[in-house]
């Protein structure tokens, strides 16, 4: 079990516990994380975590342009690429 503080952009801090056992359970996470608007440190944990993973990044990107469009799967590149 992985336990995640994620900074929202309101300035809240939330605490999540994630059992990243596989995934589908973080790609979820991931289109709530850009639903949400949480932090691009939330959404770098989690974009490592499917990298550790194996996790295809062009199927991830096709995924976020298809449910929020072209600057969530932009935003996602980036911090792709950051890393």
């Amino acid at each position: 079990m992985t336990d995640i503080t994620v900074e929202r952009t309101d300035n809240s801090t939330n605490r999540y516990v994630f059992q990243m056992l596989d995934p589908e359970t973080l790609v979820q996470t991931l289109f709530d994380a850009i639903e949400y608007e949480w932090s691009n440190n939330a959404l770098e944990i989690i974009i490592q975590e499917l990298s550790k993973k194996g996790y295809d990044h062009r199927h991830l990107l096709l995924m976020v342009e298809e449910k929020f469009g072209k600057p969530a799967a932009l935003k996602v590149i980036r911090i792709i690429f950051k890393q």
